[in-house]
């Protein structure tokens, strides 16, 4: 293998190291592992947890981003790259007879296609997959070493890049759920507070009327000569309507018993 391609994989392996954002290295190592084989588009796959593939990048030369019609790839040899964690280079694929009586292949008249695993931790992870529709003959196995050297740096990021985004994920909802947490102890406090605030009130409500009960319930101190005035129990001497009001809710209303009416006829 040349100096000078080793020397540019050992710089893209860098800056893919420096990469935390998952989209954006995806991004970068298709663009460079297109430049690196010469190929016409090319597209990563990333396998899921349940084992379905998911075709995360898709990009033409020059990082342009292929639009739905070009979103395509052959399952067939995707599959195969998968399963037997093995790469493919094909010539001409549809004229390969593993491949010549593939649908996906027919119907997007494929020719030149190189597909390499992605693995990490003894697993296939995915696979790069590139193509170039137009040339028959474009990739041969020679082309094979750079891009499978190439996967092999890069597999091992990708797949730390992933788990960053996860456990940032994790932590995003970690943080939200702890904010609605507090949130809702915010609001039992504020509600707790509340029902202490009015338990408060009616105590001290109680316990005025408590009061007002136990004053009245006492012995009163009238003056035995004139009979209209109350001793409190600061001392006070009250009159006995000053009195029922300050130590009652009862007020004091003005009428004349009968005996009076009697007395104030006569000194009439």
């Amino acid at each position: 293998m040349r100096r000078d391609l080793l020397e540019h994989i050992l710089c893209v392996s860098r800056h893919v190291a420096e990469t935390r954002s998952l989209t954006s290295l995806l991004n970068y190592v298709m663009d460079e592992a297109i430049e690196l084989v010469g190929a016409e588009r090319g597209y990563i796959v990333l396998i899921q947890p349940d084992g379905t593939p998911d075709v995360r990048v898709k990009r033409g030369t020059g990082g342009v981003e292929l639009d739905a019609a070009a979103d395509q790839v052959s399952r067939s040899i995707l599959n195969r790259v998968v399963e037997t964690s093995q790469p493919l280079v094909l010539r001409d694929a549809m004229k390969d007879p593993r491949f010549d009586a593939s649908e996906s292949v027919v119907i997007l008249g494929l020719r030149s296609i190189m597909c390499v695993p992605l693995g990490a931790r003894g697993q296939t992870t995915g696979a790069i997959y590139v193509e170039n529709r137009s040339i028959r003959n474009r990739f041969c196995e020679d082309d094979l070493p750079p891009l499978i050297l190439f996967a092999n740096q890069v597999a091992v990021e990708i797949e730390n890049a992933r788990l960053f985004e996860a456990l940032q994920r994790a932590n995003d909802e970690l943080e939200i759920r702890v904010e609605e947490r507090t949130a809702e102890l915010a609001e039992a406090k504020a509600a707790a507070e509340a029902v202490n605030a009015e338990l408060q009130r009616r105590n001290e409500e109680l316990q005025e009327a408590l009061s007002t009960i136990k004053t009245l319930a006492d012995f009163v101190p009238i003056c035995a000569w004139c009979h209209n005035a109350i001793k409190d129990e600061k001392g006070r001497w009250l009159s006995l309507e000053l009195y029922i009001e300050t130590h009652s809710e009862a007020t004091v209303t003005h009428g004349i018993c009968p005996e009076c009416a009697k007395d104030a006829k006569a000194r009439v």
